[in-house]
């Protein structure tokens, strides 16, 4: 996939942007089946990670094209970017929410002139976040089972208090071992990768991720610049915050500093969707950047 993609002219997508957000917007919708109030297809299935992904794809190209002058205009991005989210709402996993909703912020600030557009979105942002936390219970007991976890032994407060664990046995280099700890991690550890790293292979460890993915958030923002197309520099900003939530998101979980909302430690992680959709946006990046002294689009010159 990496190659496929690295070969594809990008260029090429960006007259179709329209469609590839109707394609992942139908896509979304049909592969959310209903039934009582619970979506029964997995995302690992309907490749939710993958929607997010062409959603970046698409937005970058509208944003490119699009007179942010018109309020016709606006309120077509705005009502893009409800049904967006409440599409990847639908996947059961609200990283892709968090993930597209700060890109979708970040573009239109690069793109619009026009500073008062991204503050409607960010107060729309706080205020969505509010309601959604407030608006049923279990929400709140899943904020508050992260803020109490020392006092709650079950569900989430459950994962916290072995992060905890885990955090307070590790030492700089290797581990001191722990059989109630190895014993009590009887589930699907995806979402703490980084706390078992640290666990099994120390501070050192852990330390070694984080400062590697840090450099590797620069030379994303470092190499955008170089690139003159500016759909290019769209989608790689797109990816570049994709990343950077990604890493940031689940590192913190994975300290206890955050909430858990599923994110996973790209590269790391080994749920099948996320690694061969952060594959995929390795192959585009590459395939921007071997093209990054092509200025003009295609979609621009009638090709």
């Amino acid at each position: 996939m990496f190659l496929g993609i690295y070969y594809f002219d990008y260029r090429k997508l960006e007259k179709y942007s329209y469609h590839i957000y109707g394609i992942s917007t139908a896509v979304g919708l049909f592969s959310y089946i209903s039934k009582g109030g619970m979506s029964i297809v997995r995302d690992e299935i309907v490749l939710g990670s993958l929607i997010m992904f062409l959603y970046l794809i698409s937005i970058s190209g509208i944003m490119n094209n699009i007179n942010f002058k018109d309020k016709k205009n606006i309120f077509k991005l705005i009502g893009m970017f409800i049904l967006s989210n409440y599409i990847l709402f639908l996947q059961m996993n609200k990283i892709y929410v968090v993930i597209f909703t700060f890109a979708f912020i970040v573009l239109t600030i690069k793109n619009c002139k026009n500073r008062r557009i991204p503050v409607v979105y960010i107060f729309s942002l706080v205020l969505g976040g509010l309601l959604y936390c407030f608006r049923e219970p279990y929400r709140l007991a899943r904020l508050m089972s992260f803020i109490n976890s020392r006092d709650i032994h079950d569900g989430l407060g459950y994962i916290h208090n072995i992060i905890s664990k885990a955090m307070y046995s590790s030492q700089f280099i290797g581990r001191t071992l722990n059989q109630e700890l190895i014993n009590m991690i009887s589930f699907d550890a995806n979402d703490i990768t980084f706390t078992l790293i640290l666990y099994y292979f120390g501070w050192a460890a852990a330390l070694f991720i984080i400062v590697l993915s840090i450099i590797f958030i620069i030379s994303l923002f470092k190499n955008m610049k170089l690139i003159k197309n500016n759909y290019g520099k769209n989608i790689i900003l797109g990816i570049t915050i994709s990343f950077l939530i990604q890493f940031t998101t689940s590192i913190m979980m994975c300290l206890n500093l955050a909430p858990i909302i599923g994110a996973v430690l790209p590269f790391v992680g080994y749920r099948c969707a996320p690694m061969i959709t952060n594959m995929a946006m390795l192959g585009l990046i590459s395939s921007i950047y071997s093209r990054k002294n092509l200025k003009k689009s295609l979609n621009k010159i009638g090709l």
